[in-house]
């Protein structure tokens, strides 16, 4: 077996830290969709906290996710309800499938337009691997971007992912998750977490064995 490595995150941003269980929306405060931490900015471009590929990025510019080389999985979430922006006040300066660099400016946006249109400008940085970490902030105070914030344990067994059995997919009852914005992170989570809490068996599925209820297949992972 390895030896579990560490992996340093830095503050995609600079701003005061808000502790996540003080995030007025239920699924990030819950850490439905994974752990980390919470600020809000003082800057206004996100910069990345890792190495790695941009994994996801969303057409609003609100959201991303970078994964590192050794799979570690972090979501970046630019506000509450952003998605209902339509992208107006984002300016994203990558695309999904670029390689980028701890530091490297990721998305520009409009701190003023956020605030007056958007529920809250508080911004998430979540590892959704399931990897554990150690913060060496803590959860209030003041952060610069690029301060190192969290040191990830890579290849510990609480993010290694279960290899997918195969067999029939794994249906739950139904979910109804009436939004008129899609499949974007909270709703996502409460459905996956619908489905889990239904059949604990597909915990074990990968993404792509994830299906949605009455035959559309899609993935209860995002998009975000």
């Amino acid at each position: 077996m390895a030896t579990p490595q560490q992996l340093q995150l830095l503050a995609p941003l600079s701003g005061v830290l808000t502790a996540l269980d003080q995030v007025p929306d239920p699924v990030f405060a819950g850490r439905i969709i994974g752990d980390g931490l919470c600020i809000d900015p003082t800057s206004s471009t996100l910069c990345a906290p890792l190495a790695g590929v941009v994994s996801d990025v969303q057409a609003s510019g609100h959201a991303l996710t970078i994964t590192s080389d050794a799979g570690v999985q972090v979501l970046m979430h630019i506000g509450l309800d952003t998605v209902n922006l339509a992208g107006k006040g984002f300016t994203r300066r990558v695309e999904a499938g670029q390689r980028v660099e701890a530091g490297q400016a990721l998305i520009d946006f409009d701190a003023d337009y956020i605030a007056l249109h958007a529920r809250s400008l508080l911004t998430l940085m979540l590892v959704v691997s399931g990897e554990p970490f150690d913060s060496l902030v803590g959860s209030t105070g003041w952060v610069e971007v690029g301060q190192p914030v969290m040191d990830v344990l890579v290849g510990a067994a609480g993010g290694e992912h279960p290899a997918p059995v195969p067999g029939d997919a794994v249906c739950s009852s139904p979910i109804n998750l009436p939004n008129p914005n899609g499949l974007h992170a909270r709703p996502a989570a409460v459905f996956a977490q619908g489905i889990f809490s239904d059949h604990p068996s597909a915990q074990a599925a990968s993404a792509s064995q994830r299906q949605i209820p009455g035959g559309n297949h899609g993935v209860a992972d995002g998009p975000w």
